[in-house]
């Protein structure tokens, strides 16, 4: 067997022989392997970050959508002379629309008018939406859209329904049992 500097002799390497340079062998930063150096192991490092980093942002942006009352085993019709409200608590920052079970009625007009309070009593209206009728056309959720809101992470709120036009609508309801954080509320009670 020849002794060439580097080639492997008897299981051990000159560049591990006692009083050889063994800084490039134990250093875990430096790598021996051909035309992949320092320069390489940087590129790789900053990719992946640059991935880790874009993944984030990717997923900040998507809203979240939660069901907390997703059974509707009851529906509550509602017509021009009633109010139903529900109070909840909002565990996200950025509160930005309200999904509702609706089930369309024979009838194709009118409006359905969500409002956003803090409580069933305040009378400072924070953010509102409306459903056209005509725009329900088989059961199932139904988004109102609002305006975000910034700092509505555990904050406790009650939104107001209320239905104008001829006919009624009905909404998806559950017992108590199924949404803890809240209350249904008929006609304000």
């Amino acid at each position: 067997m020849s002794d060439l500097p580097g080639e492997i002799v008897s299981g051990t390497s000159d560049l591990t022989k006692p009083g050889a340079d063994n800084s490039l062998t134990t250093n875990p930063r430096f790598s021996l392997i051909p035309d992949k150096g320092i320069y390489s192991q940087v590129q790789i490092t900053k990719k992946i970050l640059f991935f880790v980093i874009f993944a984030f942002i990717l997923l900040g942006c998507a809203p979240v959508e939660r069901k907390e009352q997703p059974a509707h085993k009851d529906l509550i019709q509602l017509d021009g002379d009633g109010s139903l409200g529900q109070t909840f608590l909002s565990r996200y920052d950025g509160l930005s629309g309200i999904s509702i079970f609706l089930k369309p009625s024979d009838q194709k007009t009118g409006e359905l008018r969500l409002e956003l309070l803090h409580n069933q009593i305040d009378t400072q209206v924070l953010r509102k939406a409306t459903l056209e009728i005509d725009q329900i056309s088989t059961p199932g959720f139904h988004n109102f859209s609002f305006p975000p809101i910034k700092d509505s992470f555990n904050e406790d709120y009650y939104i107001s329904l209320t239905f104008s036009g001829p006919g009624y609508t009905s909404i998806g309801s559950a017992s108590g049992k199924v949404y803890l954080n809240g209350a249904l509320y008929e006609d304000g009670f």
